[in-house]
């Protein structure tokens, strides 16, 4: 009897020594989602001027984010797929442009509130630019 009792307290020893394993080993980074997924990106249409906005996903704090395009440029806001698209940290945008200069277009990248504004890509006669997920 003595027997089965200490197997069975080293077999509940076990299983509680894994799950505290288990607990301890966890990654905390798998719970919290990318900031991209608690906003919207979206493009507003004034006449011929288009603007880029990101706002939360209830619709509160509807925020413009200011493009200081260089000249002869304009931001593609509908052509095929080249809908702007937050970077996985959701700190950045992604979105195509059009050169007049070139008369090619190329991705753009900036931070939200418009600094950091840089060229990503910039491939010779792009008349298309897909921005988008691969499936």
């Amino acid at each position: 009897m003595k027997s089965i009792f200490k197997t069975g307290i080293l077999f509940l020893g076990f299983v509680i020594g894994g799950v505290i394993f288990q607990l301890s080993c966890s990654n905390s980074d798998e719970t919290s989602a990318p900031t991209s997924t608690n906003r919207i990106l979206f493009t507003k249409t004034s006449g011929t001027t288009h603007t880029l906005w990101y706002c939360e996903v209830d619709g509160s704090n509807a925020t413009e984010i200011p493009l200081n395009l260089p000249a002869n440029t304009v931001f593609q806001w509908s052509n095929a797929n080249t809908f702007a698209r937050f970077s996985a940290d959701g700190e950045q945008v992604f979105f195509v442009i059009r050169d007049y200069n070139t008369d090619n277009n190329a991705i753009y990248s900036c931070n939200l509130d418009g600094s950091n504004l840089q060229s990503v890509l910039s491939p010779p006669d792009a008349d298309h630019i897909l921005i988008g997920d691969i499936n």
